[in-house]
C-alpha cells in the first residue's frame, strides 16, 4: 500500500521533560516508540499527519478567531524550493478541524498517494471521538483507509482510555498498531490506584506499562512504575522503573495516571525518596513559583560521589518552556575537583502555535549546541495571522557552538476565515424560514464550511441580503 504521509513533517525538537507534561489527548499511539526503546521490534505507525498549527483554535487579540483555509508545504533541498503538499481545511463553528484534504504536489513520488481526506468528529465537550482517513487518485474517488474510535476517562475527561484503530485491507477492517488502551482502577474514595497501558502488538493487546499508587487515607505516599521488556530468550518480562516513596504534597487531587502528573495542576509533589534502575534512594525536593518549579535531587553517584541535580522549569507563553538542569558532582577525595554539567532546553511558540525557536545545548567544561531550530513568521499586516512560516535548522560543528543555518521547509497559508464573524452572521435574528445558504456575487453557491473572507449573498428562506465575511 502507498505511504499515507504526504510530507516529511516538521519535527520540533522533542525532549523528555520529566514531571511536566500537561494531560492532553495524544496524537496517535504513544506506546510503540516506547517498546522500540526497550528493544522490542514493532511496526511503524502509519497515520496521516497534519500541517495545521498545533493549537486547535487561535484567538487574535481583537477577539477574532482566525483559521486558514489552505496551506502549501514546500521543502528546501539546499538549492531550490519544491512544493510537496497542499492542504485544504474545513472547521466547525468552534474552530475545530473537521476536514483536512491532503494533495501530493510532488508527482515524482509515485509511492505517495495523490489524495487523502482526514475527517474528525467531536463530542459535545469538543473531544475527538472519531477520525477517518480516505485515500485515492482524486478527491471524487476516495476509498477507506483508516479509522479510529476514541474513548475518554469519565473522571479525567481529556485522558484517552481507548483508541481502537482499524485499517481497511483486502476489503476488511483490521485492527492496527495505532490501537491502545489504558485501564484505570480507583478505590472507594475515587482515587486512582493503578493504571495499566496496553498496545496492539502481534494481533493482540500487550500490556506495556503499569503505575501503582499507595495511599494512607487520601494521601499518596508511594508511587511505582514498571514497563515491559524482553530477556535474552525473547520472553516478555516486567522491569521495575521509577519508584517514589515517603511522598509529601503541597496539594493533590487523587487522579494521578502517570508520573508526568505529579507537578501539574492540582498535583504538587513537595518531596519524596526516589529510586530508578540505576540509582537508589535519591532525595527529591520541589519548590513552586506559580506553575513554574525547581526540583532538587541529591544522591551518591556509584554510592561514593555526592551529586546534586537541580532542574528549573519555566513555562513560556503559548505552550513553550525553558528547562535548565544543573548537575554538580563532588569527586573528592579521589580527585581534587568538582564537576558541573548544565543541560538547557527551550521551546518558544507564537499565539498560532508556530514554533519560533527550539534549542538544546550542553555545558561541560565548554559549551556546545545539540539541536537548534528557528521559525520565521510573516504575518498579515492588518489582522496578524501568519501568511508564511519558514523553518530553519542549525547544523552544528560537533561539540561546539559553531555551525551554519539552512532553510528546511516553509508553509504558505491562505484563505483565512474569521470564524467569529461567521458565527455572528449565522446568528443574526431573522424571521424567514429555511436553511442559510451562501452565494458568490455571480450566483455560484459556496458551502458554508468553505467560506473565505469576502462579500457574499446570504439566503435564508425567501430573504436574501449581502453580507461581509471578515
Amino acid at each position: 500500500m502507498k505511504n499515507i504521509s504526504l510530507f516529511f513533517s516538521a519535527i520540533a525538537m522533542t525532549s523528555a521533560i520529566a514531571m511536566t507534561a500537561n494531560p492532553t489527548m495524544e496524537s496517535g499511539n504513544p506506546y510503540p516508540a516506547r517498546l522500540e526503546q526497550n528493544g522490542i521490534k514493532t511496526d511503524k505507525p502509519h497515520s496521516s499527519k497534519s500541517l495545521l498549527p498545533r493549537k486547535a483554535v487561535s484567538y487574535a487579540p481583537d477577539g477574532h478567531k482566525w483559521k486558514p483555509g489552505e496551506a502549501i508545504y514546500s521543502s528546501f533541498n539546499g538549492v531550490s524550493w519544491k512544493e510537496v503538499g497542499k492542504y485544504t481545511f474545513t472547521y466547525d463553528e468552534a474552530g475545530r478541524t473537521t476536514g483536512e484534504l491532503q494533495e501530493s504536489l510532488d508527482k515524482s513520488q509515485t509511492q505517495i498517494v495523490p489524495f487523502a481526506l482526514v475527517t474528525t468528529t467531536y463530542d459535545s465537550s469538543g473531544r475527538a471521538v472519531h477520525v477517518e482517513t480516505k485515500i485515492g487518485d482524486s478527491p471524487d474517488a476516495l476509498q477507506p483507509y483508516q479509522r479510529q474510535e476514541i474513548k475518554y476517562d469519565p473522571v479525567v475527561t481529556n485522558l484517552v482510555i481507548e483508541q481502537l484503530s482499524e485499517s481497511f485491507i483486502g476489503g476488511d477492517w483490521l485492527i492496527d498498531d495505532q490501537s491502545y488502551k489504558r485501564a484505570i482502577v480507583r478505590n472507594d474514595n475515587g482515587d486512582v490506584t493503578d493504571m495499566t497501558a496496553s498496545t496492539w502488538y502481534d494481533e493482540d493487546f500487550l500490556e506495556v506499562e503499569k503505575i501503582h499508587i499507595t495511599y494512607e487515607g487520601r494521601t499518596p505516599v508511594a508511587m511505582s512504575t514498571r514497563y515491559i521488556d524482553q530477556n535474552e530468550s525473547g520472553d516478555f518480562i516486567w522491569v521495575d522503573n521509577e519508584t517514589y516513596k515517603n511522598c509529601e504534597w503541597y496539594s493533590f487531587n487523587g487522579q494521578i495516571t502517570s508520573l508526568d502528573d505529579i507537578t501539574v495542576g492540582d498535583n504538587r509533589l513537595k518531596s519524596a525518596t526516589v529510586s530508578s534502575p540505576d540509582i537508589k534512594d535519591m532525595s527529591m525536593d520541589i519548590v513552586y513559583d506559580g506553575d513554574n518549579f525547581t526540583s532538587t535531587i541529591a544522591f551518591r553517584y556509584q554510592t561514593i560521589f555526592p551529586t546534586t541535580v537541580t532542574t528549573e522549569l519555566t513555562y513560556l507563553p503559548n505552550g513553550g518552556y525553558k528547562k535548565v538542569a544543573t548537575q554538580l558532582m563532588d569527586l573528592r577525595p579521589y580527585y581534587d575537583e568538582t564537576t558541573e554539567q548544565i543541560e538547557t532546553m527551550m521551546e518558544r511558540y507564537d499565539e498560532y502555535g508556530n514554533l519560533l525557536e527550539a534549542k538544546s545545548e550542553t555545558f561541560y567544561g565548554h559549551a556546545w549546541i545539540n539541536q537548534w531550530f528557528a521559525g520565521e513568521v510573516t504575518s498579515d499586516p492588518d489582522h496578524g495571522y501568519p501568511l508564511e512560516y519558514l523553518r530553519k535548522e542549525f547544523t552544528p560543528i560537533e561539540s561546539t557552538t559553531d555551525g551554519e543555518w539552512n532553510d528546511s521547509f516553509r508553509i504558505k497559508y491562505s484563505g483565512w476565515k474569521d470564524l467569529a464573524s461567521i458565527e455572528q452572521v449565522e446568528t443574526t435574528p431573522d424571521q424567514s424560514e429555511g436553511p442559510t445558504e451562501y452565494y458568490l456575487l455571480d450566483g455560484r453557491r459556496v458551502p458554508e464550511n468553505a467560506l473565505t473572507p469576502g462579500l457574499y449573498i446570504m439566503r435564508r428562506g425567501d430573504h436574501t441580503q449581502k453580507v461581509l465575511i471578515k
